[in-house]
């Protein structure tokens, strides 16, 4: 696994770094890029959630432009293995659960917003969370065919895009490791509870041990 987009250090990146989530608020508000990888690896949302800096990770997941801070720098070759991903909702789920369900509730179209009083339908935006396929970049060196984030693998009415591809070829590895698992297996519920259909989804198994933590 490899990474893209390189840049230099920001001032974004030393408060998220730092948790300093006034000034990362002051940032943004002065027109900080919030996408902006350090040295081609980590986004200021990162940096926040691997350094335990839950308030400035908060101020970056509630910002304008939160969702450019969803995709992951990292780049996968085109084959079978056991790598997880690491992406900044997968570090949410498991180091701040509360922020993973601020971000999840950002992809529920609320019924009660809707013109129609006729119109009680609910739609949820899983792009976010499904982090299963990539799509086909070219790597710096040799011009070698990597898969990335670079571009979203799904089209904006949420279908999945021609030649879109599965981060690892092994199946079972994919599903296992799908984020909605690791939601199981830590026991959480991101969504309003009297959505109770969806609720269970996330609701352990009788027996079912809970997990806690991850390595980066």
């Amino acid at each position: 696994m490899n990474f893209l987009y390189f840049s230099r250090t920001t001032a974004l990146h030393v408060a998220a770094r730092k948790g300093y989530d006034s000034i990362v608020r002051l940032l943004l508000d002065k027109g900080a890029t919030i996408d902006r990888r350090e040295e081609g690896v980590f986004t200021a949302l990162e940096l926040a959630i691997i350094r335990g800096h839950r308030d400035a990770a908060q101020v970056l997941v509630e910002a304008a432009d939160w969702r450019k801070t969803m995709t992951s720098g990292e780049t996968f070759q085109i084959c079978s293995h056991k790598q997880e991903r690491r992406t900044p909702m997968r570090w949410l789920i498991y180091d701040f659960p509360d922020l993973a369900k601020i971000v999840f509730d950002k992809c529920v179209k609320d019924p009660n917003g809707n013109s129609d009083p006729d119109d009680d339908s609910v739609t949820y935006d899983f792009s976010v969370i499904d982090d299963t396929y990539m799509m086909i970049s070219k790597q710096l060196k040799e011009g070698e065919e990597v898969l990335s984030d670079e571009c979203s693998p799904y089209h904006r009415n949420g279908k999945l895009k021609k030649g879109a591809k599965m981060y690892s070829q092994d199946h079972d590895f994919v599903y296992e490791k799908h984020p909605l698992k690791i939601m199981l297996r830590t026991a959480l519920i991101y969504i309003d509870p009297r959505n109770s259909a969806i609720s269970a989804m996330f609701m352990p198994t009788p027996g079912e041990k809970q997990t806690q933590g991850r390595s980066y």
